[in-house]
Order: C-alpha cells, then sequence, then structure tokens
C-alpha cells in the first residue's frame, strides 16, 4: 500500500512509487522503483540513502520530495533470515565509544552487541526485529559469540 513519504516515520526502507520523481537541485537522480532507507523529513525533502538491493549497501545520499508516493518495505520480505544476518550490519567504538572502529554483519555481532543494539535502537527500528531474531536463532542453534573487546591480547 503506498502513501506520502511525509507520513512514513522512519528510519525504514521505502520503495519509491511515484511516477514523477520530484527532487532539489544537486541531488542525486531517484527514480519509480528505487529502493531507499529513509531516515527523516527535513522541510520539503528527505534525507534518504539509495540502496544496492543485492547487498543492502547504501549507495549514495539522495533527498526525495516528501510528498513523493512511497510504499514501506519489510526486508523479510525480499530475503530469507539467513541472507539478513549476512545483509544487515552495525558499526561502532565499543561500549565506552573509545574502542576501535569496527563493522560486522549480524551473524558475526557478538552477544552482548547484539543486546546493545535493541536496548538501543527505538522500538519502531526496521533492523530491530532482526536482532531480537538473531539472538533467538543462536538460542535454537547453540551459537555463542562472546565480546572479545574485553579479552586480553596475546
Amino acid at each position: 500500500m503506498s502513501q506520502k513519504l511525509y507520513t512514513v516515520r522512519g528510519p525504514c526502507y521505502v520503495r519509491v512509487v511515484s511516477e514523477n520523481v520530484v527532487i532539489p537541485l544537486g541531488s542525486h537522480p531517484i527514480k519509480k522503483g528505487d529502493l531507499l532507507y529513509f531516515d527523516h523529513i527535513d522541510g520539503m525533502y528527505s534525507l534518504c540513502h539509495i540502496v544496492d538491493e543485492q547487498n543492502m549497501k547504501h549507495i549514495y545520499i539522495c533527498h526525495l520530495s516528501a510528498f513523493s508516493e512511497v510504499e514501506v518495505i519489510d526486508l523479510s520480505e525480499l530475503f530469507s533470515f539467513e541472507q539478513i544476518r549476512e545483509l544487515i550490519a552495525r558499526s561502532g567504538r565499543g561500549k565506552d565509544g573509545r574502542g576501535k572502529w569496527r563493522t560486522a554483519s549480524l551473524k558475526d555481532m557478538n552477544d552482548e552487541w547484539v543486546k546493545a543494539s535493541i536496548d538501543y535502537v527505538e522500538e519502531d527500528h526496521p533492523h530491530r526485529k532482526f536482532y531480537i531474531q538473531e539472538l533467538e536463532y543462536r538460542k535454537e542453534h547453540g551459537i555463542t559469540i562472546p565480546d572479545l573487546e574485553n579479552e586480553p591480547e596475546q
């Protein structure tokens, strides 16, 4: 079901439904059918990222008009959970923000990082349900990934 972008609560994934896409001067082009990671509305336009559907990487920043027609997309409609575990990633500098910068896919995040991500993101964040599902998946499959950040270096 399509709706105006200004009625969508970000962050989330959306697919552009509008035939005539309106963007500000200087924005990367956007066309009908593009998958975007919508962050928020900023005045008449939005802050979005064009998403490469093969690897779910954010290709570049773009600005779709707030009155554009979009469809909210649930990643589980596009990918299996096994694929989602590979595609979703987080970055950070550890618990206190002073650690080494690191990025990990969901399947490689340590258990504490996954738990902290659930607590950190808002209830309706598009990845939150996958963090919860990941913990359930690990419990069912006997997977434990320890937090190596707190272990002494060899």
